[in-house]
């Protein structure tokens, strides 16, 4: 986040037409020599690399020096060669715990550095007697695998890598959101499904005792299902924690059958979505599926009050939150065809398997089951949805939800596209994310006479640090539809495509 403010802040300088400030990983030094910088450029992943486009040397100076203000400005002066002293900031492990004289110690160490390096962090961390969070991605399946082996021998949980969400104690770690403290504890190894429910349980008047992450990979036949299992055996001696939800994208079978076995035998209610796999196959006695993020809020939140809830997620035929009548589609018969842009993977995800269920063919650079796989390079055709998130889109640059420049591009395409009938878009707010997730999106939206309906859900609540009712009023002035869950958004893009009679 302070590299990309720093970035904008250079781009706004008279007679400069493009900055970027980023970590020198071969990836950004590849993009940068593309760009026209002069080579060779002799930095490493550990380096920040500045890279100014202006009209004239002077100016490009006058940027660099700004950019070296700026990245300083915070930094206190010092030798580091003799470790962290109060007025330094410690740059490792052992320094950090050198600095704390007092009681309580720290009990989790959240890792976030490149992710060659990230797997050592976290073995000093484990051996220093804390649980560890790794949002590092880029990490060896096996380093993975012996880091959560030493966990458990160590009585210690490894959430991750590439870990991007946990509440633990109340506490928000990484992508998270403001969620009321409550009975309903959540392990899983997505982060935005985790997002999802946590912060639909919010509205159903239901908090979170535990939020656990584990890492997409952790229900996978190489990872076994270890972080989630000893996740589960905390939520159950938890006396704060009363139900528990389990939230995966397809696990290996194998894994998923043990893991939810270790659940049936904490003695309490489990709820179980495990996106595009038929629970109640797999599942035994006193796990209760659920086919959606949504539905298992509402499940979980019905076996902690004992009865229906007064308000509730989205159902299938529930309308949008709000339509402005502003904005009026362009009816041309040429307008078919569905496009949707996730910010969210796992939220694509969901969107794929509703959207089939309502008959659309649709392929994904991430696909679900039923999905066709989008082909590099072939261009888009037919009804599309696309992980913004996804490696190709990251590696070397910032995830969406952290800058949305990219998703505002691919919106952008869209509108203008006249084949183009629907935009189906996530937003999802809370700590961690962009400043300003809708800026670029507002503007979009508002400049357009006619063109494709625009269907959005906004994952996050008023308590989060961009509250969500106001991202949601901002939407729908600009026309938007505006859908109270993931589900229900992909169910009402659905349903605005068919209404035009036409499918390919």
């Amino acid at each position: 986040m302070a590299l990309l403010a720093v970035s904008a802040r250079l781009a706004a300088l008279d007679g400069v037409s493009r900055a970027s400030v980023a970590m020198a990983t071969a990836v950004n030094v590849a993009a940068a020599l593309e760009a026209g910088a002069i080579g060779p450029i002799d930095a490493g992943p550990a380096d920040v690399l500045v890279v100014v486009t202006a009209q004239n040397e002077a100016l490009a100076q006058d940027a660099l020096e700004a950019a070296w203000t700026a990245l300083t400005v915070a930094v206190v002066s010092g030798g580091g060669s003799a470790g962290a002293t109060a007025d330094e900031p410690a740059t490792c492990i052992a320094d950090a715990l050198a600095l704390l004289t007092s009681e309580p110690r720290p009990s989790v160490a959240l890792i976030s550095v490149p992710g060659p390096f990230a797997a050592a962090e976290a073995r000093k961390a484990l051996v220093a007697g804390m649980h560890v969070m790794i949002f590092s991605d880029n990490v060896a399946v096996q380093a993975e695998v012996e880091l959560k082996q030493l966990g458990r021998s160590l009585g210690l949980l490894v959430m991750g890598p590439d870990c991007g969400t946990a509440i633990l104690d109340g506490m928000p770690l990484a992508f998270a959101n403001e969620v009321r403290r409550g009975p309903v504890g959540l392990v899983g190894a997505s982060g935005t499904g985790l997002q999802e429910v946590s912060t639909q349980l919010d509205r159903l008047g239901v908090g979170v005792s535990q939020l656990i992450g584990t890492g997409g990979r952790d229900l996978s036949a190489a990872v076994g299902g270890l972080s989630s299992e000893a996740a589960l055996l905390l939520l159950g001696a938890d006396p704060a924690t009363e139900v528990i939800v389990v939230v995966s994208k397809p696990p290996d079978e194998v894994v998923a059958r043990r893991v939810l076995g270790v659940a049936a035998t904490l003695g309490k209610p489990v709820v179980a979505v495990l996106l595009g796999s038929e629970v109640s196959r797999i599942a035994p006695a006193g796990v209760h599926g659920a086919s959606t993020l949504a539905a298992a809020a509402q499940l979980a939140a019905q076996l902690v009050l004992g009865s229906p809830p007064s308000a509730r997620p989205s159902g299938d035929g529930e309308p949008g939150e709000a339509v402005d009548g502003s904005h009026v589609a362009d009816g041309a018969a040429s307008r078919r065809l569905l496009r949707g842009l996730f910010s969210g993977g796992t939220l694509g995800y969901e969107a794929q398997l509703v959207l089939r269920e309502h008959g659309l063919e649709v392929a994904s650079n991430a696909p679900a089951p039923g999905s066709a796989r989008l082909i590099a390079g072939a261009g888009l055709h037919g009804h599309v949805v696309i992980d913004l998130g996804a490696d190709e889109f990251t590696d070397g640059r910032p995830h969406p939800m952290i800058d949305p420049a990219t998703r505002d591009r691919w919106v952008a395409e869209a509108l203008e596209d006249p084949a183009v009938a629907v935009v189906l878009l996530d937003v999802v707010l809370g700590h961690g994310g962009s400043p300003d997730p809708i800026g670029g999106l507002v503007a979009l939206l508002a400049s357009r006479p006619s063109g494709p309906e625009v269907v959005v859900h906004v994952c996050g609540t008023d308590r989060d640090p961009i509250p969500r009712h106001l991202v949601v009023e901002a939407l729908v002035r600009c026309g938007a539809l505006v859908a109270p869950s993931n589900a229900a958004a992909a169910a009402l893009a659905a349903r605005r495509v068919a209404a035009r009679g036409t499918r390919p």
